[in-house]
């Protein structure tokens, strides 16, 4: 049964079935999913299926992704189009986890720009300091400034801004540097 609904998954995910004819993208990408998520319920945690699920669940991050970041950017005045972009990161990242990634850094930037235009900002605070557990950067500083100024924590905001600022002068200073090495 697992084999024949992964051979199923297969079919749609490279469009080879006749019920993906006549559908737009963002519809087939909503089959995509569909057809991940129905396999991935049925596979049994363990060794046996491990590597089929570990596959499914890296593809479909991106089909997870892809579909976050059109929600996010087609009306962020637009409730429920945050809340599904919201979703759909979420899942990309657990499902990141479940395929043993380290979840892309931008899910967590996507996250919490989506959790920023809903009025959200302690969420949007934990998604930059994912990130700044991990990587520092400019962009996950303004996410977290942008977040405690919605808060009303002005000195925090301008701290993490100015912060922000000097990251960014210094990676321009390093390219700046390397295109006048590299003349």
């Amino acid at each position: 049964m697992i084999l024949d609904m992964y051979t199923s998954y297969e079919d749609v995910r490279f469009a080879r079935t006749d019920n993906l004819k006549g559908l737009d993208e963002h519809q087939r990408l909503n089959k995509r999913i569909e057809s991940a998520e129905a396999l991935l319920a049925i596979i049994p945690i363990g060794k046996k299926f491990s590597s089929i699920r570990t596959e499914v669940a890296g593809v479909t991050v991106s089909d997870y992704q892809e579909r976050g970041w059109g929600y996010s950017l087609q009306n962020r005045a637009n409730h429920s189009n945050n809340i599904q972009a919201i979703a759909d990161f979420s899942r990309a990242i657990e499902l990141s986890k479940l395929a043993d990634k380290e979840p892309e850094l931008r899910l967590f930037e996507a996250r919490g720009a989506c959790y920023l235009y809903q009025k959200m900002p302690n969420q949007a605070i934990e998604d930059a300091n994912s990130i700044i557990n991990i990587s520092e950067c400019a962009e996950a500083y303004l996410l977290r400034g942008n977040a405690h100024s919605q808060i009303g924590n002005y000195t925090r905001a301008k701290a993490d801004v100015t912060y922000a600022m000097a990251i960014a002068t210094r990676i321009q200073e390093k390219y700046s540097a390397f295109d006048l090495y590299s003349k």
